[in-house]
C-alpha cells in the first residue's frame, strides 16, 4: 500500500459526425482538473447544400486516424489510456424485463438468449453490454414463446439496459486507437457520458436532447433509467442549409456565423429554423410516456447554443430548460473559463467520458 496518493489523467475522445472532441483530466486527491483538451471540425463539402461537412464518423479508419494523429501531435496529450464515445445510432439498444432471481451466469444466459429477438443481426456479430438500471413489480404475461417469464401477477423484475454494437465498429475504434497510441479501455454509449457530466440529481426526470452536426438524439430518463431513446435526422447543419435556403447569396460559413450570432431573433433564421424545432418538440409530446413528469430538460451539443432556444423549449415544454455545463465539478484554469463556458455543450460528451476513465 502506498503512503503517498498518485495523480491520475484520462483522456475522453468524442468523434461526433462534423467535430472530434478531446479532453484530458487529472485527479488529484478528490478533485479533478482540466490537463488538456482540442477539437477539430470536418470540412465543408464543396456543394454544402447536398450535404454540409464531411462526416467523420464516415471515413475510412486510416483517413480519421491522420486527423487524430494530427491533433495529438498538435495538443502534446500525455494520458496513455482513453475512453471513446459510440453514437447511440451505431448501436442496438433496448430494455429487458427478467426476473429478479437471475443473477450470474443464469443472468448473462438469460440476457443473451433475450437479445437475440431484439438484435437484428447475428449475435455472433456483435459485442454486448449491458447494466441492471432498477427493479420493480409488475405482472407478466406469460408466451408461449418466453421461457423466462414467470407469468405470475406482481413478480419482480429486473429490468436491463442491452447494448449491442457491431463487430465492425468496434474493430474500428480499435484501430483508431492504435493509430493515436492510447490504450481504448472503454467504448460508451454517448447518452451514458452525457448524464455523468450533466451531474442531475439521480431522483428527478429529465429530457436529454443532444443537437449535433449529424444527427439528434433524444433520450428520456426516469431518475437514472432510460424510459425511451430515439434519434432525429436534423442537425447543425441542416439548419446551416435551411438558412442558405432562405437566402441563397450567403456562403456556409457565413450562414453559420448568422445561425450562432442572431439565432431565433433574427427573422430569417427563425422563418428557416422553426420548422425543425416545431417537429422536434412535437416527437418528444409524442414519445412522452403517460403520466411521465418532466421535471428538467437538459440542452447538449453545439447546436443548442443558438440564441432564443432556451426560450422557444421553455415557452413550447412548459419546463425548466438548461444548457448542459460539464465544467462544474471540474477546476479549470481562470483564464479559460470564459472560453470554455461558451463550449461546455459540445464539450459535455468528452469530458463525461474521462470522468468514466477516472472512476475505473
Amino acid at each position: 500500500m502506498s503512503l503517498f496518493s498518485s495523480n491520475k489523467t484520462y483522456l475522453g475522445i468524442d468523434i461526433g459526425g462534423s467535430t472530434i472532441k478531446m479532453v484530458e483530466l487529472e485527479k488529484k486527491g478528490k478533485r479533478v482538473y482540466l490537463k488538456n483538451y482540442a477539437s477539430t471540425y470536418s470540412n465543408i463539402k464543396s456543394d454544402p447544400f447536398l450535404g454540409g461537412r464531411e462526416n467523420f464518423l464516415k471515413m475510412a479508419p486510416t483517413d480519421l486516424g491522420m486527423i487524430l494523429q494530427e491533433v495529438f501531435k498538435a495538443t502534446k496529450f500525455q494520458s496513455q489510456k482513453a475512453a471513446l464515445s459510440i453514437p447511440i445510432h451505431s448501436t442496438f439498444t433496448t430494455i429487458l424485463s427478467l426476473p429478479l432471481e437471475l443473477n450470474g451466469e443464469e443472468l448473462s444466459d438469460a440476457i443473451r438468449y433475450e437479445a437475440k429477438k431484439h438484435v437484428p443481426i447475428p449475435i455472433e456479430e456483435t459485442i454486448l453490454d449491458w447494466r441492471v438500471v432498477r427493479t420493480t413489480q409488475t405482472q407478466i404475461q406469460k408466451q408461449e414463446t418466453d421461457v423466462l417469464s414467470g407469468g405470475k401477477k406482481g413478480n419482480m423484475i429486473q429490468e436491463v439496459f442491452l447494448m449491442a454494437v457491431p463487430q465492425d465498429i468496434v474493430t474500428r475504434y480499435q484501430k483508431l486507437s492504435k493509430m493515436m497510441k492510447v490504450e481504448p479501455e472503454v467504448l460508451e454509449v454517448e447518452i451514458f457520458s452525457l448524464f455523468r457530466a450533466a451531474g442531475v440529481k439521480e431522483t428527478e426526470h429529465y429530457v436529454f436532447i443532444d443537437i449535433g452536426g449529424q444527427n439528434t438524439n433524444v433520450t428520456i430518463f426516469a431518475e437514472t433509467f432510460i424510459k425511451d431513446t430515439f434519434n432525429i435526422n436534423i442537425s447543425g447543419d441542416d439548419f446551416t442549409r435551411a438558412i442558405l435556403q432562405e437566402k441563397r447569396s450567403l456562403s456556409f460559413n457565413d450562414a453559420e456565423k448568422l445561425k450562432i450570432e442572431k439565432g431565433l431573433t433574427d427573422d430569417l433564421v427563425k422563418r428557416a429554423l422553426l420548422p425543425y424545432f416545431n417537429d422536434l418538440v412535437d416527437r418528444i409530446k409524442r414519445r412522452q410516456p403517460i403520466g411521465f413528469k418532466i421535471d428538467k430538460v437538459i440542452l447538449a451539443g453545439g447546436a443548442v447554443l443558438l440564441k432564443g432556444l432556451i426560450e422557444y423549449f421553455k415557452e413550447k415544454l412548459g419546463v425548466e430548460i438548461e444548457v448542459i455545463n460539464p465544467w462544474n465539478k471540474i477546476a479549470v484554469p481562470a483564464s479559460l473559463k470564459n472560453t470554455l463556458a461558451n463550449q461546455g455543450a459540445s464539450f459535455a460528451v468528452a469530458v463525461g467520458l474521462a470522468l468514466r476513465g477516472l472512476e475505473e
